[in-house]
This record gives structure tokens, C-alpha cells and sequence, in this order.
């Protein structure tokens, strides 16, 4: 196990969700989004292992768009990389557990 103080933590926080008594048995989803560091391991997951092995390209509409503040005309076709560690830094996994 690469690391063993993420699982510790957790299970730390879904054992203190069953005592305070937040969650039941099986966890439903609505729980679950309730729970911020299981939410952090999902996002964190899904970054380093995406569900899907492409990226999920979108077609500039007519006009153009600006995104980032980087000017893309119409018809262009960008994609985005689900490897991207903006969508959840190293730095914004440890200050949940912090």
C-alpha cells in the first residue's frame, strides 16, 4: 500500500460517521457526498485512474468562447485531460486532512 495514513483516515471518518450516526448500512449517496475526505479519495482516483481513456471533447459554439482567458473561435474542437493536477493538488488533498 503506497499510503497507509490516507486509508486511516478514511476509515477514521467513516467510522466516526457511524457512531455520530450520519450514515447507515449500506452508505447511501446522499451520505456519502456528505462525507468531504471520501470525496477527496473519489476525486482523487478518478484524476489518477479517469473512468473514461479519452477526453470528453466539446465543439467551440458559433461566436467563439474564452476560456481561461484564451480566445478558441467556432467550430474548434477542445478536450480536456482528466490527468489535469489542477482539478485536485496534492497540496488541496492534505488540507483535508490536516
Amino acid at each position: 500500500m503506497e499510503h497507509p495514513e490516507c486509508l486511516k483516515q478514511l476509515r477514521d471518518e467513516i467510522k466516526g460517521f457511524e457512531r455520530e450516526g450520519k450514515i447507515s448500512n449500506p452508505v447511501k449517496f446522499q451520505e456519502a457526498q456528505k462525507m468531504p475526505y471520501l470525496q477527496a479519495v473519489i476525486k482523487e482516483t478518478l484524476r489518477l485512474h479517469p473512468a473514461t481513456g479519452q477526453p470528453m471533447a466539446r465543439t467551440v459554439p458559433p461566436g467563439g468562447a474564452e476560456l481561461a482567458g484564451t480566445f478558441f473561435p467556432s467550430g474548434v474542437s477542445l478536450g480536456t485531460c482528466s490527468l489535469d493536477s489542477n482539478i485536485l493538488s496534492d497540496t488541496a488533498f492534505r488540507q483535508l486532512s490536516a
